[in-house]
Parts: C-alpha cells; sequence; structure tokens
C-alpha cells in the first residue's frame, strides 16, 4: 500500500480534528489502567502531523510526525510496536520528546488497521520510565486496539449514512421543488390541531396567498382559497379519513387569480405515531388539463348523442322501408338513393365540424 493511499483511507473516516467521544475515551482509560501508566493515546497519522483522537496524561492534541514515535509503525504495519527504554533504542534515542518533555522512556503501541489494510494509527501507551511489557500485555493492547477499530468501522458506516440520506434529502428537495405539483408533510394531534413542518416550495404556484411559512404558521389559511362549494366536501374528506386511518384522495376547486377557477387533486397515506399523531404525507396536483379534457369529450358525446342522431335515423327509416319493398322500380330506387346520399352528406358534415371543434380543443390543451 502506498502512502497516498493510506492517506486517502485515513481521510475516508472523517475523524480527524472532531470532537472527543466517549467511546474511545473510555478504551483509552482502561489500556492506562490495565497497563498501569500515566498517557495513554489513540494516535492518527496524517500527512505531516500525528493527531490524538483520544488521550490521557498529555495536553498535546498532536505532534510533528517526524518526531513522533508512531512514524516507525508505518516500515512494519501490522506489527506491535515496543520500545521498552527509548534512551537504548536506535530509533528513539535522540528523539526530542526523549530528551525534552514528556521525557518518554517506555513505548507500546498497537497498530489500528483498516478493513483496507491500512494503518491508520496506534492505540499506545507511554511511561517517563522504562518497563518490560509482557505477552499478556501486549495482548491485552491489541484487543483494545480492535475495540477502537470496531467503533471507528461502525462511526465511518453512520457518517456515510448519514451524508447519503443529506444528499438524498437534497436531491428530493430540489425535485420536489421543480414539479408542478406540491408536496405536504401534515401533523393532526388527537384534539385535531393540525401542523405543516414540510411544505415544498410548489406551494407558491397554487395560489399568490400561499407560501411554505405562512402554512406552517396557519395550515388552515389554505381553507380561505378552497373555493365555497367544495369546502364541506372537502373537510369532509379529510374527517373521514383522518377517523379511518385510510388513504385521502379529493378533487377540489381553488379561487386562483382574478376570479379563474383552479382543480386540484389531493392524495394523503398516513401513519400514527406512537401520541396518537396522525402524520399524512400528501400531494396536490394541478388538473387543470385533465378536467378541460373531460369537457372537451362531454363535448363529443354532445354531438354524438343529439347531432348526429337525425341523419343517422333518417338513414335507419330508410333502410327499413327498403326492406319491406318487395319490388323497387328504378324511381324509386333513385328517389331512396336522394334520401340516402342527403342523409350521409349531413352526417359527413357534422363528423368534419365534430373533427375540427375536437382537434382545436386539444391545440388549446
Amino acid at each position: 500500500m502506498t502512502e497516498t493511499i493510506r492517506l486517502k483511507d485515513l481521510l475516508s473516516y472523517k475523524i480527524l480534528d472532531t470532537l472527543p467521544e466517549k467511546e474511545l475515551d473510555e478504551i483509552v482509560e482502561i489500556a492506562s489502567a490495565i497497563l498501569d501508566t500515566p498517557i495513554a493515546l489513540v494516535s492518527l497519522i496524517d500527512e505531516s502531523r500525528v493527531w490524538f483522537k483520544s488521550k490521557k496524561g498529555l495536553k498535546a492534541i498532536e505532534n510533528n510526525r517526524h518526531d513522533s514515535f508512531c512514524r516507525h509503525s508505518l516500515v512494519a504495519p501490522n506489527e506491535f510496536l515496543l520500545i521498552e527504554d527509548s534512551l537504548n533504542d536506535e530509533r528513539t534515542k535522540d528523539n526530542p520528546l526523549v530528551l525534552g518533555d514528556p521525557k518518554i522512556r517506555f513505548y507500546a503501541g498497537a497498530p489500528l488497521i483498516s478493513q483496507g489494510g491500512n494503518l491508520l494509527g496506534l492505540l499506545c501507551v507511554i511511561d517517563i520510565k522504562p518497563r518490560v511489557m509482557s505477552k499478556s500485555q501486549q495482548n491485552a493492547l491489541k484487543l483494545l486496539a480492535k475495540k477502537v477499530m470496531d467503533f471507528m468501522n461502525q462511526r465511518k458506516e453512520l457518517v456515510e449514512q448519514r451524508e447519503k440520506l443529506a444528499l438524498n434529502k437534497n436531491h428530493l428537495t430540489k425535485l420536489t421543488q421543480q414539479v408542478p405539483s406540491f408536496f405536504v408533510h401534515i401533523e393532526i394531534d388527537k384534539m385535531g390541531a393540525i401542523s405543516m413542518p414540510f411544505v415544498s416550495e410548489g406551494i407558491v404556484n397554487a395560489h399568490p396567498k400561499l407560501n411554505a411559512e405562512a402554512l406552517k404558521k396557519d395550515p388552515k389559511v389554505v381553507f380561505d382559497i378552497i373555493y365555497e362549494e367544495d369546502k364541506p366536501v372537502f373537510i369532509d374528506s379529510i374527517a373521514k379519513a383522518f377517523k379511518s386511518n385510510s388513504i385521502w384522495e379529493q378533487e377540489f376547486r381553488m379561487d386562483g387569480e382574478n376570479g379563474t377557477i383552479q382543480w386540484y387533486l389531493g392524495k394523503a397515506v398516513s401513519e400514527e405515531k406512537g401520541d396518537g399523531t396522525m402524520v399524512w404525507y400528501a400531494t396536490f396536483q394541478n388538473i387543470n388539463l385533465k378536467k378541460d379534457y373531460e369537457n372537451a369529450l362531454e363535448d363529443i358525446l354532445f354531438y354524438i348523442s343529439h347531432v348526429l342522431r337525425k341523419p343517422v335515423a333518417n338513414l335507419l327509416t330508410i333502410a327499413a322501408v327498403v326492406e319491406k319493398e318487395k319490388n323497387i322500380d328504378e324511381e324509386s330506387l333513385k328517389l331512396y338513393s336522394g334520401y340516402i346520399k342527403s342523409a350521409s352528406n349531413e352526417l359527413d358534415s357534422y363528423t368534419r365540424i365534430l373533427n375540427k371543434d375536437y382537434f382545436d380543443r386539444k391545440i388549446k390543451l
């Protein structure tokens, strides 16, 4: 593994320069108590420094990497680092941390190995006097180092999940602001009090009087702009869905600008909190185009049922008369043919009018 990869792995934990955390502080306390050392650290080896995530018995929060004892582990990252007397060790006898404060004489560090196999740092214990360390003590420190990495790995997963959730929330928020509909998170408590913790910005397209902040302060503002004839049905539908904890779906009209009417379709699914509060996740979609299309279809049905009825009835009458004729002479045949042609022309004329009216409406939609 290269140093670049190691540093990238360390940074992926997003732990450098973060606040102390109880779980790691407790491990450091245990390490100090078990091995009876005045100093214990969770040291993380950065590019130019060694930063102490957790520490006991030391005021400094970091050291220069060049002067640190930890750096010697980089040449053998999976090995336990043990220096029983720093003045008798070629690696450390001239180290300023030995010759000056804190006058380190004993150092033992268990490697903190990431899931990617990189050395991130060490769980180390330090004393100001030489010491001999037994194998069982080394194993104890290794087990505690494993606990440190267990915590760090779990912490990393939580950080990544929070970032992913935040990113998804951001994407969802941007998406909701772009669609013509608007979305509302509604809460109704047991006493019937209504609140709206979330309202998408698309609400401003529904009516000039509506905005997210206004609805959050007073959700009942929306009732002021619902078409007067639709208010009883709208309120009743909400009450029934709330009582039965069922899916809510209702078409209604809102008073628009300059006396216009806007049709909306409201839909909501619900869930109940432990305190009895009902939570609704609702969407409101403008369905003016749908209503215009339905009106166009009604007009088509009107033409079919009324305007086209006369020529069709004439054709049926002529057909019935012809069926009763046993011997049709040439003059009668010409007469019936004229009737059929007249009815057919009338039918064709109405059909053309119907098509033109339909396509004109479609273009407007």
